[in-house]
């Protein structure tokens, strides 16, 4: 099995948490078209549609479409098998998988402090203006976006400095 198909896999696998994300975020959706506002809240229908269908629409492309993304992350020189994987290589896989793992637990946190900071914003007696505290977790989970976003398109630079800095 070559890089590029682990990579694949490790792809799908983040469709899944993307897809039970979608799920978790419809009983707002089903509680806004029912009540038409959000345990009291007035909520925009599109920003609640919006955060429901985004992680299903996303995991979708990526559960239809995996060696497509993986052959855009993995360079064709080091797509090797498995059996004769170099270390580079190894980490490079290693490296992408927890960058997997970083969005698979940021993407659902940009989507629960955006609907939070929306809900502040748009019922200002009840919940403040836009609390520091929402936008500051929304902040950091932005940093987290990007950082599983460098692991994985730069993934093979971040194996060659562990190598350099392991000697």
């Amino acid at each position: 099995m070559s890089i590029d198909k682990i990579v694949a896999i490790g792809i799908r696998l983040f469709a899944i948490t993307l897809f039970l994300e979608s799920l978790n975020q419809a009983y707002l959706l089903f509680d806004v078209l029912q009540q038409g506002n959000l345990n009291g809240l007035d909520v925009s229908f599109i920003f609640i549609t919006m955060t429901t269908t985004t992680p299903l629409i996303l995991g979708l492309i990526l559960w239809f479409f995996p060696l497509l993304l993986s052959k855009k992350i993995i360079k064709p020189e080091i797509n090797t098998e498995l059996s004769a994987m170099d270390v580079t290589s190894f980490l490079t896989a290693i490296i992408i998988g927890l960058g997997l793992f970083i969005l698979s637990y940021s993407i659902p946190d940009v989507i629960l402090h955006s609907t939070r900071l929306h809900l502040e914003i748009n019922n200002p007696t009840g919940l403040g203006n836009g609390t520091t505290e929402t936008k500051s977790y929304l902040f950091v989970t932005v940093l987290e976006i990007a950082i599983g976003m460098l692991f994985i398109l730069k993934s093979k630079t971040c194996a060659v400095t562990l190598q350099k800095v392991s000697k």
